[in-house]
């Protein structure tokens, strides 16, 4: 496997930065003349003197206010769309090309039912999907695994997840919970297990303890990515996994070796967490 620095491809990449930073501005200028243009207008039919003053002070500082904002958009605004749109897709094939895992990728899905079996986040939450990568694992388990952003809506800094959320398909282990941080959501009933030490470990009435190698999985986790925050899931039919990551790429300035090898990397470790599943009679 071997990247080739192709400059039409480095241009192409640089070429949708432009395009959506384009369209950005003209949005952002839209809004601004919205507000700015019936204000000069209601100051030119206006009769009073005093209001001319201050709509006119206004409407200058809108326009001050709007043409600074759009200065700085051309000046360090990065549009993620062409991360998700462009590089991915140049990752995937490489990967599926000379990797044994074969990736089906999707930008930015819709679907967010997956989120509410696992009871892993608020149900108020916002949630934001990026990508969508779909995959067998090594002991043939179908798996899903998105990039995504689950956050208080009344405040955006406040996240629950920054980073991949795993749903692996048809296994049914226990009921159980396995977090870095709070207790569980929804309206199931779970018991936290006070005598394991550096997780929060949660089951529900009927049961005891947690499997051993669930609490390796969790660890592995949290060393592989550097994750300040993992939790992980049992719902009886599907193991879920959440892992948040700082820093969380989405963005890149330039096509090149560095940002190309970076996001591989990256995929190949979600692939080998994926593999780590073992089959429930398996140790």
């Amino acid at each position: 496997m071997e990247f080739t620095h192709n400059k039409e491809l480095a241009k192409a990449y640089q070429a949708l930065l432009r395009e959506y930073k384009k369209k950005t501005i003209k949005i952002m200028i839209y809004i601004s003349a919205s507000c700015v243009v019936p204000t000069i207008l209601f100051f030119i039919l206006s009769a009073a003197k005093e209001i001319y003053l201050i709509l006119f002070i206004i409407s200058i500082g809108l326009f001050i206010g709007s043409w600074l904002m759009t200065l700085m958009f051309e000046i360090f605004y990065v549009s993620e769309k062409p991360y998700y749109e462009y590089l991915y897709p140049k990752v995937v094939d490489d990967i599926n090309t000379s990797e044994p895992v074969l990736f089906l990728y999707q930008p930015f899905p819709k679907q967010k039912d997956f989120f509410y079996e696992s009871n892993l986040y608020p149900v108020f939450s916002a949630k934001l999907l990026n990508s969508k990568l779909s995959f067998e694992s090594k002991y043939h388990f179908a798996v899903d695994v998105y990039d995504t952003l689950v956050y208080n809506p009344g405040q955006k800094r406040v996240s629950y997840l920054n980073g991949f959320y795993y749903v692996i398909k048809d296994y049914h282990a226990p009921v159980f919970q396995l977090r870095t941080f709070h207790s569980p959501y929804g309206k199931l009933k779970y018991n936290r297990l006070t005598d394991i030490d550096n997780v929060r470990a949660y089951v529900t009435p009927d049961q005891f303890d947690i499997d051993a190698k669930y609490l390796r999985l969790y660890t592995l986790i949290k060393e592989v990515f550097e994750s300040p925050s993992v939790s992980i899931s049992s719902t009886g039919k599907q193991l879920h996994i959440g892992i948040t990551l700082k820093p969380m790429t989405r963005r890149v300035r330039r096509y090149d070796e560095t940002s190309f090898f970076k996001l591989r990397r990256m995929l190949m470790q979600i692939a080998d967490i994926a593999n780590l599943i073992k089959p429930l009679d398996k140790k």
